[in-house]
């Protein structure tokens, strides 16, 4: 996640997103109740 935050930041991608949300989508990749797909959904959706 960090990776891919940092990579949308140094192409000029702000995420409006709170650290709650981070850490919840963090919860939910360990519990396998989201996958990759649905985490580049999620930063797709925000970065509009």
């Amino acid at each position: 996640m960090a990776a891919a935050l940092t990579f949308l930041e140094l192409n000029g991608v702000i995420l409006p997103i709170a650290d709650s949300q981070l850490y919840e989508s963090m919860i939910a990749i360990a519990e396998k109740q989201m996958d990759r797909t649905a985490f580049a959904n999620l930063l797709r959706q925000l970065s509009k």
